[in-house]
Order: structure tokens, then sequence, then C-alpha cells
């Protein structure tokens, strides 16, 4: 899950136009976010089954 930036994209212009900043953020950072979150959940889903194999 993704936080709302704590600054506005339009406080980065010129420099960085506000569109690039969303997209990048909303879109990439996301994308990134998201793959990460889902191999912590099966990384986590491996380690359980693997102490459940180990249960006598």
């Amino acid at each position: 899950m993704l936080h709302r930036l704590s600054y506005s994209g339009t406080e980065l212009e010129p420099v960085f136009p506000d569109r690039t900043i969303g997209f990048h953020y909303w879109k990439h950072h996301k994308s990134y976010a998201d793959k990460f979150s889902k191999l912590i959940a099966q990384e986590r889903n491996m380690t359980i089954n693997h102490q459940k194999k180990s249960l006598p």
C-alpha cells in the first residue's frame, strides 16, 4: 500500500513536472511495492509450509 506523498507534485516544478512525479510514483513505484509485497507473502507461505513439514 502506498502512502500519499508528503508534498505536492507541483512543488518540484519546473525541474520535474507534476505529471512525471505522479506517473513515476503511482505507476512505477506502486508496481515495485506491489511486487515486493507479493514476494514477502510468498516467502512467508514457504516458511510456514516448511515449518509444518518439519513437525512430527
